[in-house]
């Protein structure tokens, strides 16, 4: 007797786990964070739903927005290698997804849900964004969105990109809020072209967190805000240093210069002396700029000896593969030279093949390319961030040229 296939086929979150985990969720962000979100009434037909990806705690924020509806959350594979928590994962309806590759199965059991009459839940970038900012959400969201036709809804999530930003080392307590609506209703679905949903996506997605917490007079606690923003941040808008960026409990600071600041309650930064940004978008659109007068050179180049290395299989920690090699990103694309036995390998990843870089700031990249993610760890640590918006600028403005 031949097996059922079952990869057309996805189950609902189990209710005995979802309910009570869920409504307990919700109850303690309604103390921690001072959680807040509006009711909305769902399609009995389903739908889909989409949501910003400013911060660690997006999917948990999501899940306690829209309770009691089951909803079946789409993750990055990498949350199941781990078999505990990936059968928890899978119990609760989580949806496993390689990022930024070709995935068939992933991609059925999304249907199989709208066709179930269920409620897809999606992140549309990705990846967690370190900017605060929404990073690179894919043309493709628009063509899959009329594939699915069912009501697509947008939960904007306010506060978290403060609360929980993904360069942080700690948390911090404060207001978050989510807000779903109705973004387009399926009847809309087929007269809309691809690119007036996709625009209308894009609009929706767009929260600035620092002007919802200056609209409602918020303020943050916790310890040690600053650390981790020099993963981040790494040029000094005083001595236009590149890589003397460090912080320490509640300052960002330049060893080179001097420059000093500290993150008030409200998140906002307090210089000893010249005022240059009052927060970190400000100081990162400062360096985002700075980045593109350097690609606007005519022979730009950025270049790094770099470690290629995987996960282990089965286990949430890597492995290198080839302990020294050479990346370059030009307007071109991305070019990797290395030696193994004896011979000189160079690969070619055009610009336009890579829509974007996964990045584990301070740390490492993952370049996705046709059906395969390769993993690099630059010698230069601090420069991650700069690898992941150097490639965004080059490949938006790309893709412009291409339209």
């Amino acid at each position: 007797m031949k097996k059922k296939d079952k990869s057309n086929t996805q189950k609902k979150p189990n209710p005995i786990l979802f309910y009570p985990l869920c409504f307990g969720l919700k109850m303690y962000y309604k103390m921690a964070y001072k959680f807040k979100s509006n009711k909305i009434k769902l399609d009995k037909e389903g739908g889909v739903i989409l949501a910003n990806h400013l911060a660690e705690l997006d999917g948990l924020f999501t899940y306690a927005a829209l309770f009691p509806a089951r909803i079946n959350m789409v993750a990055a594979y990498y949350y199941f290698i781990n078999k505990v928590v990936g059968g928890f994962l899978r119990t609760m309806g989580v949806i496993p997804k390689y990022q930024f590759s070709s995935d068939t199965l992933s991609l059925k059991r999304m249907f199989a849900v709208v066709k179930s009459n269920g409620y897809l839940c999606l992140m549309p970038e990705g990846t967690v964004s370190m900017t605060g900012t929404v990073w690179h959400v894919p043309f493709a969201i628009a063509k899959l969105l009329k594939r699915f036709k069912k009501n697509v809804y947008v939960s904007r999530i306010k506060g978290a990109s403060i609360v929980s930003p993904k360069w942080a080392k700690y948390y911090k307590k404060g207001q978050v809020e989510v807000e779903t609506i109705l973004l387009i209703a399926k009847e809309e679905l087929t007269t809309l072209t691809e690119m007036q949903i996709y625009e209308r996506l894009l609009e929706a997605l767009i929260v600035d967190d620092f002007d919802y917490a200056k609209q409602n007079n918020l303020t943050y606690k916790g310890k040690k805000k600053a650390e981790g923003l020099e993963s981040l941040i790494h040029i000094c808008p005083s001595c236009k240093s590149d890589s003397d960026i460090a912080t320490s409990g509640d300052y960002i600071m330049c060893k080179k210069c001097g420059l000093k600041a500290k993150l008030n309650d409200k998140m906002l930064f307090e210089f000893e002396g010249e005022n240059y940004f009052e927060n970190y978008y400000q100081w990162y659109n400062y360096q985002r700029e700075s980045y593109r007068a350097e690609i606007e050179k005519e022979n730009f180049e950025l270049k790094d000896t770099v470690k290629f290395i995987s996960l282990k299989g089965g286990k949430q920690e890597y492995e290198v593969l080839h302990d020294e090699g050479e990346l370059s990103l030009s307007k071109d694309g991305f070019t990797y030279t290395y030696t193994q036995n004896d011979k000189t390998i160079v690969e070619f990843f055009p610009l336009a093949t890579v829509p974007t870089l996964v990045i584990d700031a301070g740390k490492n990249f993952e370049l996705p390319y046709t059906d395969h993610i390769r993993c690099f760890e630059p010698k230069d640590k601090t420069k991650v961030i700069k690898w992941a918006e150097c490639h965004r600028i080059l490949y938006d403005s790309n893709i412009k040229e291409m339209k």
